[in-house]
């Protein structure tokens, strides 16, 4: 798995790529926390290259979203499709977390 990371203003961006498995969820998760820890204000999660999620995945999402809400920061989950949504439909996470279809309907919230 590869994650391309950038800041653009202000908001922390993340899109990785490929699977979010046991073996590449921990990497993930430490990203996921250090945007988290970063003086930005908005973390956007673009899935829109993950073509599998399991529950370790999961996890580390709903992790960085109940750690955002604890920080007042905004998170955002933008491009999840096919499988990768409907383990996020299934699961719930649809219901807990910001979930828009595009990266530009994720920088205007």
């Amino acid at each position: 798995m590869s994650i391309d990371s950038s800041v653009i203003q202000g908001t922390v961006m993340l899109a990785p790529e490929g699977r979010l498995d046991s073996q590449t969820t921990p990497g993930f998760a430490n990203l996921l926390n250090n945007a988290l820890s970063s003086g930005n204000s908005r973390i956007v999660l673009d899935l829109s290259r993950v073509n599998y999620m399991t529950s370790e995945g999961l996890r580390s999402i709903l992790r960085a979203t109940k750690d955002a809400k604890a920080t007042q920061k905004t998170f955002v989950i933008c491009g999840a499709t096919g499988v990768v949504r409907e383990v996020l439909d299934i699961s719930g996470f649809c219901r807990m977390i910001t979930m828009v279809a595009t990266l530009d309907e994720a920088m205007k919230i």
